[in-house]
């Protein structure tokens, strides 16, 4: 009995001193110097919204951020006139989509968990953080030639009719990469413009135009597989977009001759209905001397405002910033080992990286093969209005295929490549990847880690997915063929572990100010077109 009561009491003290409070700290500054060792090899300082005046060469204009911000909530500027910018970038979801997949014209005017009407292609991303963007949108299709957002010394790359022309290299109009890319939602049909006066006239969306860089100018070789509503060679999968025709707001105007893009005539009719409301001309006037001598607002002023706001929108003071500053109490218990995880052996900051052009922003910014389950809406009035490929690669009114970077290069080696999506304020997002496919950041994180064994399990339904998304889900076998060497081995995570890094993604990398109680607060009390904004539901 003496030496089991003597084997008991040692057990009992070393559990003791294991579980006692020197033990918690000895871990605990264990832990805070593998995870500055990692933040430091990695060369993240948490410093980058400091950079913002510097890079940007001055401090930020009020009078521009104040006008931007009424462009952006005021959906008469839209040729449908019926959803504007935060239509999809909600300040409800950090200025991100409140959907797994954008609805944009013909809505309930609601913007929230209850928007209903057709919906678009992708998940809209969010705004905030995105001056410090190289490229944007989900395919890359806008970026920097020089790596660098406030860098137009190389110019910047769009798809055509754009392309480099129309934003030329170290033109002062367009200082900033948003500055461009504020000229192309206006020009997006399924986003604003609508489908009004268009029947059966062969037209292409701008999110299926070519890069410059990647095609011959032979007009009829660079359109032949993408025209929408061809007028002939009409087949039973051509998208038809007259069901989509219903009188409200304004009709889309043909295209100029020989040009089947629509962007220019679009935009065009923008800005002569943004001229004729004085109260914008007053307040553009105030900013721009040739408005206010009489001359029309342009539509670079337009671009200029709006990423203005966007750029206002910069919130990257997460408690991962303040730890690296110096504050070690910053991240709970939960989030520093998932921080560990993240930069270390999770491997996570190989793609979702911070060094060098990725401005702490957690991701590369390149394209990659992430295997995402392809779930799409049905094409039709009232479900979807953006037609997906079908297994030939053409745009059908019955495909389930969303080719990614494909659409501009039409280069194999590209099919289902996406942009790596940036991390931070990613906890306030209530869907996950470029289409929403998973509604868990958890369910997110375990198909990242072993992305090849559960493609083949996946369950829409049981992902949290909408019952509209739930009938159209495409082939994943093609997708996983061509899966990033990054994700070809599983990642062994505990259940545990995935819970750290789902802790350090949602808690970590929020910044506070992005919360919908402090951005709801951006939503003005009227437009300067008078028209009504639409109806923000608190998440």
């Amino acid at each position: 009995m003496n030496s089991r009561y003597r084997f008991f009491k040692a057990i009992a003290l070393i559990t003791f001193a294991a579980n006692s409070p020197a033990s918690f700290a000895q871990s605990e500054n264990s832990e805070i110097e593998e995870l500055t060792k990692l933040l430091t090899k990695e060369g993240f300082t948490g410093k980058i919204e400091s950079t913002l005046p510097a890079k940007l060469g001055r401090s930020i204009n009020q009078e521009k951020i104040d006008l931007g911000k009424s462009i952006f909530f005021d959906k008469h500027l839209g040729l449908h006139q019926d959803n504007s910018c935060a239509g999809c970038h909600s300040p409800t979801a950090a200025y991100g989509d409140t959907q797994p997949i954008a609805i944009g014209v013909q809505s309930n005017d609601i913007v929230g968990s209850k928007r209903t009407g057709p919906r678009n292609q992708r998940r809209t991303p969010s705004i905030i953080n995105t001056a410090f963007y190289p490229a944007l949108m989900w395919n890359g299709r806008f970026s920097s030639n020089s790596e660098d957002p406030f860098d137009n010394r190389k110019g910047f790359t769009f798809p055509l009719p754009e392309g480099g022309n129309l934003f030329p290299a170290s033109d002062k109009r367009y200082t900033h990469l948003l500055a461009v890319q504020g000229h192309i939602p206006f020009t997006e049909q399924p986003e604003m413009a609508g489908f009004n006066s268009l029947g059966n006239t062969p037209f292409v969306m701008p999110r299926f135009m070519p890069l410059s860089s990647t095609i011959k100018l032979d007009t009829a070789k660079l359109y032949s597989k993408r025209f929408l509503s061809p007028s002939e060679n009409q087949t039973h999968e051509t998208p038809d977009f007259s069901q989509f025709e219903d009188q409200i707001g304004k009709p889309v105007p043909h295209g100029f001759p020989s040009v089947v893009s629509l962007n220019a005539p679009i935009r065009h009719a923008v800005l002569t209905e943004i001229n004729s409301i004085s109260d914008y001309r007053e307040k553009f006037g105030k900013i721009y001397p040739s408005v206010k001598d009489g001359n029309g607002i342009e539509f670079w002023m337009i671009g200029e405002v709006l990423a203005e706001f966007q750029i206002a929108q910069t919130f990257a003071n997460a408690p991962i910033d303040k730890f690296a500053q110096g504050d070690t109490k910053a991240l709970n218990d939960a989030s520093r080992r998932g921080a560990i995880l993240f930069f270390g052996d999770a491997k996570c900051v190989e793609c979702h990286a911070v060094s060098g052009k990725s401005n702490e922003m957690f991701s590369d910014f390149k394209m990659h093969v992430a295997g995402i389950p392809q779930i799409s809406p049905k094409f039709g009035k009232g479900t979807g209005n953006v037609p997906f490929r079908n297994a030939n690669k053409e745009l059908s009114n019955k495909g389930n295929q969303d080719l990614g970077l494909w659409d501009f290069t039409e280069k194999e080696e590209d099919m289902y490549k996406f942009r790596t999506s940036p991390l931070r304020n990613i906890g306030l997002q209530p869907a996950f990847f470029h289409n929403g496919a998973f509604s868990r950041l958890t369910d997110a994180i375990k198909y990242h880690s072993n992305t090849v064994a559960m493609s083949k399990t996946y369950n829409a339904a049981q992902a949290g997915v909408p019952k509209d998304l739930q009938g159209n889900i495409g082939p994943i076998d093609p997708v996983i063929q061509r899966l990033a060497p990054q994700l070809k081995q599983p990642y062994k995570l505990s259940e545990s572990q995935i819970s750290d890094i789902a802790d350090f993604l949602s808690v970590g990398l929020l910044d506070e100010r992005a919360k919908p109680q402090n951005l709801m607060k951006d939503i003005p009390a009227s437009v300067p077109s008078g028209a009504p904004l639409q109806q923000f539901q608190y998440p």
